[in-house]
């Protein structure tokens, strides 16, 4: 019922984000190797460069807890689990307004439905906080879509939770005839590329200081501003604010969106001083 793993397709080294699907605690994952041309010595020696000497040992224990428990009772979770989203899946799909993204050319992941939000006449973005206050947290949203995982440790009656939450907002969007689609005003634009002026590492090594985000134009950041998702920089020290990230930093203020940054309010922004 799942697409290809890595280990079947031949892969010498792959990383499983455990605390995807596998029921590990947040920031999980396992480091496999499978072939005996990795040095292991070396890749060890690698990961001691990059790791911490201090690793979090309730995020170890879960990894070996989900390992237990994939192992004494994995495929039937998988069943059950996958066999419960194809059925919600099949249910939605014949609903108006559902659309969900496929591709015949390689084999799907049961378990990630990517809901396609513009036959419902509103923006990913925008549908998702409008269904995370109703308790449904999507993994990402972009402009025209809403990516939901489903692990094997959802119970049935979670998922049917889900099922009836979309379709409550499915009949009260199209009701609207798309009249919700003007509540968000997202770029549908990709972000506008800065202009590099100084490498990340000139940058932090000299002064900065905050400063009102009305005054930024034409200063170059000393700060890393993120916005999740995608997780992607918006801004990395060493770049020009210009009027079109100027735009976007407005937005994200007025909007209130998650960001990584000094100040996530964007009321300021580190800069450097002149």
């Amino acid at each position: 019922d799942l697409p290809m793993s890595a280990s079947e397709a031949g892969a010498d080294l792959w990383v499983q984000s455990t605390h995807k699907t596998g029921g590990a605690l947040t920031q999980g994952g396992m480091l496999h190797v499978a072939s005996e041309e990795v040095d292991i010595s070396r890749l060890a020696f690698m990961l001691n460069m990059v790791q911490t000497t201090s690793p979090s040992y309730p995020i170890m224990a879960s990894l070996d807890v989900a390992r237990r428990s994939l192992y004494l009772a994995g495929k039937e979770k998988i069943k059950a689990v996958v066999g419960t989203v194809h059925e919600m899946h099949r249910e939605l799909s014949s609903q108006p307004g559902f659309a969900f993204w496929d591709c015949a050319d390689f084999q799907k992941d049961p378990l990630r439905l990517t809901l396609k939000t513009s036959p419902l006449g509103v923006r990913g973005n925008w549908l998702q906080e409008l269904l995370g206050e109703m308790g449904v947290v999507a993994e990402l949203a972009d402009e025209n879509h809403l990516l939901f995982i489903f692990s094997l440790y959802h119970r049935r009656e979670e998922i049917l939770f889900f099922k009836e939450k979309l379709l409550q907002v499915g009949e009260k969007l199209l009701a609207k005839k798309g009249a919700a689609k003007k509540e968000n005003s997202f770029f549908a634009a990709p972000f506008p590329f800065p202009q590099v002026v100084l490498s990340p590492r000139e940058a932090m090594e000299r002064e900065s200081c905050p400063l009102l985000l009305e005054k930024v134009k034409g200063r170059l950041a000393a700060e890393m501003v993120t916005l999740y998702p995608p997780g992607i920089p918006l801004l990395v020290p060493g770049e020009m604010i210009t009027e079109e990230i100027m735009e976007v930093l407005q937005y994200l203020q007025a909007a209130k969106k998650h960001c990584q940054a000094a100040d996530p309010t964007f009321r300021t922004l580190q800069v450097l001083v002149e």
